[in-house]
């Protein structure tokens, strides 16, 4: 069984407005466990 990862990114402002911050997730599909993030 070959596991399936969901990967998704956002974005929210740090601070000010101008100051965007993008947040990067990896998810097991089957599990819903986060594999990864950056």
């Amino acid at each position: 069984n070959i596991p399936v990862l969901e990967v998704d990114e956002l974005w929210s402002f740090v601070f000010r407005s101008k100051d965007k911050v993008w947040v990067w997730i990896a998810m097991n599909r089957e599990t819903r466990e986060i594999v990864a993030y950056a």
